[in-house]
């Protein structure tokens, strides 16, 4: 499908050097009219909490069995599970994409308070309140990622550097494709396994066991998305699991349904963002 048949238009870019310590991605979203798909658009969890703001009218957000209209502007930490969103009018969202540990740069003193959450951002302070009202006065795209961008640097400069440990921790986690055993990982940066589950708990908002498995799963999806797949037993093998049963869970953990069912729910929310996706024979379906 192409993206145009949505009628919807997305810009991304990284953000400048000094704030890519806690920022992976900005991000831009727009639609003119209600995107009409075929169900709702499948968010799965990837360990990166995320900045949103609409500036249009906001998602209707189910998860977990409940549903709701998303804030105006709103932090959501670490997802475990999935959400799905549907949208109720013209759609214009502007985001930041963080790193696992960048909800210490909104001032979180406990990352776990926001896993799984929308925290309002006028609950934050005054540079929550001030993302909320200087982005959604913006005009165009560019200028409203530009005022994001500028307001969470100014709040860069004033951070310390308290989640070093947890930094080193993600990068060789993500580094293995989260198949690096916890305890080898604490042993390789000189700290126990409790004290690096407490870190990141403390910086993240879940454990580095459950940070492993997203982007063990998240490898996996990546590399579903770009080539096609002969066989899910060998790319299950490929990527760190035990065998087809042990990635069936995290199928069922991650997106609620079966690899075949979180195929046709992304093939639609890739070609909203002009992405293509490989397709194979899914998991139990041969």
């Amino acid at each position: 499908m192409r993206p145009d048949r949505f009628n919807t238009d997305y810009l991304a870019r990284p953000p400048r050097s000094e704030l890519s310590r806690w920022v992976e991605e900005l991000w831009c979203f727009e639609a003119k009219a209600s995107i009409r798909t075929a169900g709702a658009l499948l968010v799965v969890p990837d360990g990166r909490p995320e900045v949103i703001v609409h500036y249009r009218t906001p998602f209707i957000r189910t998860q977990a069995g409940n549903t709701a209209e998303d804030p105006s502007a709103f932090v959501f930490g670490q997802l475990t599970e999935p959400i799905e969103l549907a949208s109720q009018g013209p759609v214009g969202v502007v985001g930041a994409r963080l790193r696992p540990e960048g909800l210490h740069l909104l001032g979180f003193g406990n990352a776990s308070e926001a896993t799984n959450q929308a925290v309002a951002l006028g609950d934050l302070g005054e540079l929550g309140k001030s993302i909320s009202g200087r982005v959604r006065k913006a005009s165009g795209r560019s200028e409203r990622l530009s005022v994001l961008e500028s307001l969470l640097l100014r709040r860069a400069e004033n951070v310390g550097n308290r989640a070093s440990l947890v930094s080193a921790a993600v990068a060789r986690i993500r580094g293995t494709g989260g198949r690096e055993r916890v305890e080898n990982t604490a042993t390789s940066l000189g700290v126990s396994r409790r004290h690096l589950e407490r870190q990141f708990q403390t910086y993240v908002g879940i454990g580095p066991k459950s940070f492993a498995r997203l982007e063990r799963f998240g490898h996996l999806l990546q590399a579903t998305f770009e080539q096609e797949v002969s066989s899910w037993v060998d790319l299950a093998l490929d990527h760190g699991y035990y065998d087809q049963s042990h990635l069936w869970r995290d199928f069922q953990s991650f997106a609620g349904r079966s690899a075949s069912g979180l195929q046709e729910a992304n093939t639609q929310l890739l070609a909203l963002f002009g992405q293509s996706y490989g397709s194979a024979q899914a998991p139990g379906e041969s």
